[in-house]
């Protein structure tokens, strides 16, 4: 299903994949509350939406039914002039007194416009509605999202109540126009916001201590505190092993939020750990994944089902740019990166043929250049706070597929300091294109992490990225992603490969300070696959041939490693 967004707000529009997507019910309630949709199959969707503003009571427990159409009786008389206004009929639950009797039980499908929300979400309550969903009607922007003021009838409102984009409501409400039976929960969470790693996937080269593993819980009795109340969250490693961290709660006082913070865990092989929280209030049980990778950060959970992206009207009202990206923190040791990679839903849209119109800048940031360990502050809306410590660029090819890795090296291998912090973005515009159209970006989970996570660029920088957390395919990828370890960048002018493009021999020209004993010489295909590897012995001013005739056409990288240094060099195969 395909996803669009606005800007920040940056509010989304409907999630197919079971996410959760917490807001409040009002917009002062303490506790985290989900819209979801129940079809008949029993598939989960979870709704962006906004709440009452300054009405309405704390919902402390989940609240579901039947979705039915508030069905107006014609009888709303606006204007006070004693005749019903035209064209006031129909779901737009504007007529005092209206009897729906088809509400009755359920939770009732209401259109905006006419009167004021709280009277239509009074209405539906008194025609025995046990809650509300109210959709825009703003066609000049689908996505818009307001909070619901409240005016007449809002202090007898005590039904949960959301606001949804045009866009969501046209989904949900095609599925009730054909008939189908569709539940809606207003799903109270009393343990969520569970967070720990700082990133989905991390090198191994790069482990830091995980010292924010965090979890909310909520007592939602109005009377009667908690105590001593036990929250645990069980670690286990590649190996099977877990290791169980506990805290003890003194008191969770009626209706408080506590946050819980564990000791630190440190992971240390390679492969996939799952974080398990578990409460002694309820059987909620919540779980984390991460993983640590020989030589790959990434924000994506690798469950890549769709894409995000602006309006084609907003990304023609900020200016035709959107740059999306990840945050990444490195290791005690610092390192060096050397590839990129992301992923596109629309290659085909995008592609002009023109170079310059095709172009993608691949910008890695270093937000803290001055080394103090301080990093943005949140008031950043532009780069000019940041350092550029690794670049390259990418103009399409039109061969690229959907949701297919493109990546890209750096020009020079970007040297990382130990314990950095770095932003790397894709960074599109469409002025020269102007065909109006923004990248597809696709993305992977929404995950929280104790960090910034992601940034979006559309009228200017956005730190946390688009509202509800979608974690998008823009990787970073250490030497180790061209078999390399511990080594320094080797000088450009020390390296040549030639011709480029080729298709059948490729020549290294290698112009070494001294001679070396071992240089090892791998080529890798886009997807990162070794195909062919080769050492070279006594080596230090000379040109070695390579045979690739046998491969198809494509970009290839040639990576050398010598005792001076590794470079990865691109090229291309043409037949």
């Amino acid at each position: 299903m395909i996803k669009t967004f606005t800007k920040l707000s940056l509010i989304g529009v409907l999630v197919l994949c079971v996410t959760t997507v917490f807001a409040q019910i009002p917009n002062d309630s303490p506790f985290p509350v989900s819209f979801i949709t129940i079809d008949a199959n029993g598939n989960e969707s979870s709704f962006e939406y906004s709440s009452m503003a300054d009405f309405g009571l704390n919902l402390t427990s989940t609240v579901g039914g039947e979705v039915a159409w508030a069905r107006d009786d014609g009888m709303y008389d606006g204007d006070g002039d004693g005749v019903p206004d035209a064209g006031y009929a129909d779901s737009l639950d504007c007529s005092w007194g209206t009897v729906m009797p088809n509400v009755a039980g359920k939770v009732a499908l209401i259109r905006r416009g006419a009167c004021f929300f709280s009277q239509k979400i009074w209405n539906a309550q008194d025609a025995g509605a046990i809650g509300a969903i109210i959709c825009n009607n703003n066609a000049d922007d689908p996505d818009e999202l307001v909070n619901m003021a409240g005016a007449d009838s809002m202090d007898a409102v005590v039904i949960p109540a959301v606001f949804i984009s045009l866009n969501s409501c046209q989904i949900l409400a095609a599925q009730v126009d054909a008939g189908a039976v569709v539940n809606a929960e207003f799903r109270v969470s009393a343990f969520n916001s569970n967070f720990g790693p700082y990133a989905y996937g991390t090198p191994v080269d790069h482990i830091i201590p995980i010292d924010e593993i965090q979890v909310s819980l909520l007592n939602v009795d109005p009377a009667v505190p908690q105590l001593d109340v036990e929250v645990s969250v069980d670690v286990t490693d590649p190996s099977g092993t877990v290791t169980t961290l506990t805290e003890i709660v003194d008191t969770i006082q009626p209706l408080e939020n506590a946050v819980i913070q564990f000791e630190d865990y440190v992971p240390s092989d390679i492969g996939t750990y799952t974080m398990e929280f578990n409460n002694a209030i309820n059987t909620d049980v919540l779980t984390n994944t991460f993983k640590i990778t020989a030589d790959t950060w990434h924000m994506d959970n690798e469950n890549i089902v769709d894409f995000i992206a602006p309006t084609e009207q907003g990304f023609i009202d900020d200016g035709l740019r959107y740059d999306f990206g990840s945050t990444y923190l490195t290791g005690p040791d610092g390192g060096i990166a050397t590839h990129a990679t992301f992923m596109l839903e629309n290659v085909e849209a995008l592609f002009t043929g023109d170079e310059d119109s095709d172009l993608f800048q691949i910008r890695l940031y270093d937000m803290d250049p001055d080394g103090d360990g301080i990093g943005p502050d949140g008031t950043e809306t532009d780069y000019s706070g940041f350092q550029v410590v690794g670049f390259a660029d990418y103009s399409l090819t039109g061969n690229e597929g959907v949701y297919e890795d493109i990546i890209v090296e750096f020009d020079d291998p970007a040297v990382l300091k130990a314990d950095g912090q770095y932003a790397l973005m894709v960074q599109y515009s469409g002025v020269n294109a102007g065909i109006g159209i923004p990248p597809h970006y696709a993305f992977g989970g929404t995950e929280d992490y104790p960090y910034y996570g992601t940034f979006v660029f559309t009228d200017q920088l956005y730190l946390g990225g688009w509202n509800g957390g979608w974690r998008g395919v823009i990787r970073m990828h250490t030497d180790n992603f061209v078999g390399t370890t511990d080594v320094a960048p080797l000088a450009a002018n020390k390296i040549n490969v030639f011709p480029n493009p080729t298709n059948d021999y490729v020549n290294l020209d290698l112009d070494l300070d001294a001679n070396a004993d071992e240089v090892r010489v791998g080529i890798m295909d886009m997807m990162g696959k070794l195909v062919y590897s080769r050492t070279l012995n006594n080596v230090q001013n000379e040109v070695t041939q390579f045979n690739v005739s046998n491969l198809s056409s494509g970009t290839y990288f040639m990576s050398v490693v010598t005792p001076e240094g590794f470079r990865s060099v691109k090229f291309t195969v043409a037949k």
